[in-house]
């Protein structure tokens, strides 16, 4: 997440082109449900424009002109979209498999029955990592993750639920994407598995990393068709008051979204006091991270912009770095945050316990904290 922010403040600083007027129904977003790597060409007059998308990962193409003028109307150009693999044709190896697509859609694409299929409505359950585990007996959570990531990023998190007795989902959403963008994609699947693989309301536990707890905040704040499935919501370092390399520059929605002033204005129209379904609000756990007993961040975000006012938040800081190759020295020899097991143990056990969190925790305020670098003390 960090490499991406500051790559984009350096580069508009020193007059590289950057984006300022970047919008949901500008894009068309992607969904690589498949194990391949695909690259999608959008053709559009004057030059195409391509994104090429690992398996099981998900983003978009900007796209400035999305109208022509019909009949006198404005209306929106429909859009031929070619998809191979990466070098090769998809299709029999010989054709490239074409569909159509207007600005603000998506494109789901999945393989089954040896076929590829699209959608531009909701993901294909199946074709995610985790499936679709209809034992209504076992509890149930989510993995919503961060920026510039995906689903495959919950490989340890998701083993370890599975072998402790839980049934676990997982989709990819917009790399980029708006927190707009990206609650509204994590809201299709949520529905979607909520009505094939037999989903209760109130019973679906969430751990959302990074900027993928601001997309679940979004469901709830928002009061979206899936939030009435949600029992509670752990978010694991996300920057509920923003990054500080974020919002300066608009390379993506994300990036933009996620700026100081930004979640600033995010947290006034869509405060805790309201993170409510059915005048009952949802719990939410900020746990925090730093790198070190004396760091004040895991090396992307800020300790004290890792909590949500009036929200309770974990009073000690776990150890762990936010990801893969973030933080530098500061974070040398840190465990990253998402395979950080003690920490989804703690989760894990919160399951029918008298207390609503085993981790201590506080409400929390405008006041800034220092770290004490104290083990966690478990209730």
């Amino acid at each position: 997440m960090k490499t991406k922010i500051v790559a984009a403040f350096l580069l508009c600083s020193f007059g590289a082109s950057c984006v300022y007027a970047d919008h949901d129904d500008h894009h068309i977003t992607f969904i690589n449900q498949t194990t391949k790597k695909l690259k999608f060409d959008v053709s559009i007059t004057g030059k195409n424009k391509d994104k090429t998308l690992h398996g099981h990962t998900a983003n978009y193409v900007h796209i400035d002109d999305c109208f022509h003028k019909k009949d006198g109307k404005q209306v929106h150009k429909n859009f031929e979209i070619k998809i191979k693999h990466y070098d090769k044709y998809l299709q029999d190896g010989k054709d490239d498999l074409v569909v159509h697509r207007k600005c603000g859609e998506d494109l789901y694409i999945w393989h089954a029955n040896g076929k590829y299929h699209t959608s531009d409505k909701a993901p294909h359950v199946q074709a995610d990592l985790s499936g679709c585990n209809t034992d209504e007996q076992k509890p149930t959570i989510l993995f919503a993750h961060g920026l510039n990531d995906s689903q495959k990023a919950w490989g340890k998190f998701a083993e370890h639920a599975k072998k402790n007795g839980w049934r676990v989902f997982r989709t990819s959403v917009s790399e980029d994407g708006s927190i707009a963008k990206r609650g509204k994609m994590l809201n299709k699947y949520i529905e979607k598995i909520a009505d094939e693989c037999k989903i209760e309301e109130g019973s679906l536990r969430i751990v959302a990393h990074s900027m993928g707890g601001l997309d679940t905040r979004y469901i709830v704040s928002k009061k979206l068709s899936s939030a009435k499935y949600i029992e509670r919501i752990y978010t694991l370092a996300t920057p509920h008051k923003g990054q500080m390399f974020a919002g300066t520059v608009h390379t993506s929605d994300a990036v933009h979204d996620l700026g100081i002033t930004q979640m600033e204005e995010f947290n006034k129209k869509n405060p805790y006091k309201d993170f409510k379904v059915n005048d009952k609000t949802v719990p939410l756990l900020a746990i925090r991270f730093r790198c070190g007993n004396h760091s004040n961040s895991d090396g992307v975000v800020g300790v004290n912009h890792q909590t949500y006012d009036g929200a309770p938040y974990s009073t000690h800081i776990f150890k762990a770095r936010h990801t893969d190759g973030m933080g530098g020295a500061a974070c040398a020899g840190t465990t990253k945050e998402l395979d950080k097991l003690d920490v989804l143990d703690i989760i894990l056990k919160d399951h029918k316990v008298k207390e609503l969190y085993k981790i201590p925790y506080k409400k929390d305020s405008a006041e800034k904290e220092t770290s004490d670098g104290k083990k966690p003390s478990l209730i």
